[in-house]
């Protein structure tokens, strides 16, 4: 009877185990999400795996980014009307051209993606909007990638910086960091804009990534860059600064790279002006910032009549 009464326990106890290993996500089999609120167990249990079963619309949530370590599989499935309007909790390092460091404010869907992984998902009609007076990096996707993974992931928004720090980005998928990126594309209007004149910035922005090192694979890019930068500007169609890592180099990691490329570089030095490079307009930060934001409507408006 008691090798029963123990064997009857040790059965219970493993019960109990799955149970709790399901509910965090951290099983082989993934959580499924079916709405709003059940995307917000992302942040409860960042080490779990998820898998969405419908699109989810995201109209009238203020997002909060969150921290993510897990693996999100999309299913084909999307992640409309995303609004970001708020940055995250915690600052993360990130660096500037010279490798120094400084502790930035956070913005998108995710803060942080820390060798997490993401695929087979779209983020449709997204808008990621802040300002500050502190270093910050935005993007739509994550504000930093440390070496994440991105495989068939599709972006369609718009992302706003105002920021008065000595250093900032606005990134399509990635703010900073690495990761690689397989048959990812991005259709983005991308926006800068630096507050302070009295000191110079570091800026960057990219379609794919503003800042860092990422393997790119089949990765298509289409950007609408609108920058009014105070100091100094590190703008491209996919990556705005490529870091180069010690151990590989530039032309074996960024391979197969499709892009079409409109506008991404606009700077003045003295004057609160920005140009756009390929065609006429001129204007005020603020003027650039409404021009971007139209655009996005228009361009939203046609494509996706529905949203």
């Amino acid at each position: 009877m008691k090798r029963i009464a123990a064997l009857i326990a040790a059965v219970l106890i493993l019960i109990s185990q799955a149970a709790c290993s399901r509910a965090s996500g951290t099983e082989t089999e993934a959580v499924h999400i079916a709405n709003a609120g059940d995307l917000l167990q992302l942040g409860e249990h960042p080490e779990g795996s998820y898998i969405l079963d419908n699109d989810i619309d995201l109209n009238g949530v203020d997002w909060r980014p969150i921290s993510f370590s897990g693996t999100l599989d999309g299913n084909g499935y999307s992640i409309r009307n995303l609004k970001v309007t708020k940055f995250a909790p915690e600052t993360g390092l990130t660096m500037d051209g010279n490798g120094k460091k400084y502790p930035s404010w956070l913005m998108g869907f995710f803060s942080v993606l820390d060798h997490a992984t993401l695929r087979n998902i779209r983020f449709e009609n997204a808008s990621v909007d802040g300002k500050t007076d502190d270093h910050a990096f935005a993007a739509i996707v994550a504000a930093i990638s440390y070496h994440a993974a991105f495989e068939n992931v599709h972006v369609d928004g718009s992302a706003c910086l105002y920021c008065g720090g000595k250093m900032g980005g606005v990134g399509g998928i990635i703010g900073f960091g690495t990761g690689t990126l397989r048959k990812c594309d991005a259709d983005l209007v991308l926006i800068y804009a630096d507050t302070n004149k009295k000191k110079k910035c570091e800026q960057f922005m990219g379609g794919a990534i503003a800042n860092g090192f990422v393997d790119c694979y089949d990765v298509n890019v289409r950007i609408d860059g609108y920058a009014s930068v105070y100091g100094y500007a590190h703008c491209g169609g996919v990556i705005g600064m490529f870091r180069q890592n010690e151990k590989r180099t530039k032309e074996n990691s960024i391979t197969h790279i499709l892009h079409r490329q409109r506008t991404d570089h606009l700077l003045r030095k003295e004057q609160r002006q920005a140009r756009l490079l390929q065609g006429d307009y001129r204007g005020t930060a603020e003027q650039v910032r409404q021009d971007g934001k139209q655009r996005r409507k228009r361009v939203c408006a046609k494509r996706n009549p529905e949203i």
